[in-house]
């Protein structure tokens, strides 16, 4: 069983097929549109004679509602069991579950986690609220999460 019948022109076929790709190229993209950032954030650990993290976190909010959290510590982190430390998102949300890295003193490896319920946009935002880093309840690190663009 032909789909076509013999008679029909060239040009019918070349529009065939180019509607045929367009949907498949139209396919792909609603399936990777949910890796198109949404919203960015970051967060700067400065240094400062009273806190001993330096570092930054970034967050990356995308359109499926996850964010992703990546990091990385320079200074502050001197014991080497990171089960020590906690990460928070003020006082309310805790990172320490999510944040997989290891202590290379001073500092922590990269790190990266993918978070749902940490949006960036809205009345639930963390944005211009305050990260902490933790050693045993003592606070060594704090920024303000600022919102790029």
């Amino acid at each position: 069983m032909t789909f076509f019948y013999h008679n029909q022109s060239p040009r019918t076929y070349s529009m065939v097929y180019l509607l045929l790709f367009f949907l498949a190229c139209l396919n792909f993209y609603t399936e990777t549109l949910a890796d198109v950032p949404y919203a960015v954030a970051y967060c700067d650990f400065p240094p400062s004679p009273f806190r001993a993290v330096v570092g930054r976190v970034t967050f990356t909010q995308y359109q499926d509602a996850t964010t992703l959290v990546t990091g990385q510590c320079n200074t502050g982190f001197n014991d080497s069991d990171p089960s020590h430390y906690r990460w928070t998102i003020s006082l309310y949300y805790d990172l320490t579950p999510f944040v997989d890295y290891s202590v290379n003193s001073p500092g922590t490896s990269a790190f990266q986690a993918r978070v749902d319920d940490l949006p960036l946009t809205g009345e639930e935002s963390v944005v211009g609220t305050r990260m902490r880093v933790f050693y045993n309840d003592q606070v060594i690190g704090r920024c303000d999460i600022t919102r790029i663009g």
